[in-house]
């Protein structure tokens, strides 16, 4: 005899899954079944705003299916993960065929009646609600909600508005039929001032000139942007690893002055060594030889290294293969560091391909003079 009951739930937004199977194989194995019973039905109750038919097609289970406890829970888990239902429970029962019917029962979220934005002086609700993804008629989401909040302040912050918050007044709770949010946009945040501290190998008005931030003149401008100045951070490392500087770390603080409208960036070098060059060496070469390649290499051993005399060398090597018809080749360069910081060995890798073969040659623009004469 079948197992009855066995069940798989999401309740409020956590999993709790228990699909006691075993006692159905058991039994079937007994009766001389297969080990493996087959989904009869399927079934949706508790439809009201969504159709079964759509929830059905949500969701992989299918009449005919082997019946399986693990697609059953995915199935669960992906109804929950659309935020519509305040409960998710799979039920299976035994069919009259010998297979399964599964049941899911749904208990539908209320929903939105209204999306409500307090205090929004620059921003038009078209916009708030893009960011917030809420709409009239969706699902009443408390998670949703507090996401929704989080993704407003965030959007003002990356705006310049520093001391921009969002508040949510309504839907923090299951029977709330509104989202309601009070917002306090702050003003924008401007940069009055861009230092550098702790930079020895290059000064600070070379360094302004790396970056895209840029400083307050007069009223305008220098709009305080967190994204373009974690970019113009990337920007200043690769800079210094340009010259050779690959241990440097380098952050950015930024100190309030008074009325909180306005705030100085200071970005903070700890430069570390210059490394030197321990030696130069090609690989993957077959056929040039390493002195043809490395003949006008700029990097010299024991010199700092420079990223520009790597790449001038790296162009010249991939001349001299063009010159002899592999003009899909490739050198990457490698560093390879010394256990003692402060020196790196610097290797070509070259990938030599086949060489090139020409085709058909085209002559075009010549009005005087026939093809064969210019071949």
């Amino acid at each position: 005899m079948m197992r009855t009951g066995s069940r798989s739930s999401i309740r409020t937004g956590t999993l709790v899954l228990a699909i006691a199977a075993a006692g159905w194989l058991t039994s079937a194995r007994v009766a001389g079944q297969s080990a493996t019973p087959r989904i009869s039905e399927v079934r949706v109750l508790g439809c009201r705003r969504y159709p079964e038919q759509r929830v059905l097609n949500e969701i992989s289970i299918r009449p005919g299916q082997a019946y399986k406890p693990a697609a059953v829970r995915a199935a669960v888990r992906k109804l929950d993960a659309t935020h519509r239902y305040v409960t998710v429970q799979a039920e299976e029962k035994p069919a009259a065929d010998g297979g399964v019917v599964v049941i899911f029962r749904v208990v539908e979220r209320a929903t939105l009646q209204d999306v409500i934005y307090l205090g929004a002086k620059h921003k038009t609700k078209e916009e708030l609600d893009t960011i917030t993804g809420l709409r009239r008629g969706g699902p009443m989401s408390v998670a949703l909600n507090r996401r929704a909040a989080k993704a407003i302040e965030r959007k003002y912050h990356e705006e310049g508005r520093l001391l921009a918050s969002v508040e949510l007044v309504e839907g923090g709770k299951p029977d709330d039929t509104r989202a309601v949010f009070r917002i306090t946009e702050g003003p924008v945040v401007r940069i009055r001032d861009i230092r550098f501290e702790g930079n020895e190998f290059v000064s600070s008005a070379r360094l302004k000139t790396q970056i895209n931030s840029k400083e307050r003149l007069l009223a305008m401008g220098g709009k305080y942007n967190p994204m373009l100045l974690d970019h113009d951070l990337a920007t200043l490392i690769a800079y210094y690893k340009r010259f050779g500087f690959f241990d440097v770390r380098i952050h950015y603080e930024k100190r309030w002055n008074p009325g909180f409208d306005s705030i100085d960036v200071v970005f903070v070098i700890d430069e570390g060594v210059r490394y030197l060059v321990d030696g130069v060496e090609v690989a993957g070469n077959h056929k040039l030889g390493s002195e043809v390649l490395l003949a006008k290499n700029q990097l010299r051993k024991g010199e700092p290294f420079n990223e520009r005399d790597l790449k001038v060398g790296l162009r010249r090597m991939q001349d001299e293969y063009g010159r002899k018809g592999y003009v899909a080749a490739r050198v990457i360069p490698e560093y390879r560091f010394s256990e003692e910081p402060g020196t790196v060995r610097v290797v070509y890798q070259v990938v030599e391909g086949r060489p090139a073969r020409v085709g058909e040659i085209h002559i075009v623009g010549n009005t005087v003079t026939k093809d064969r004469v210019i071949r």
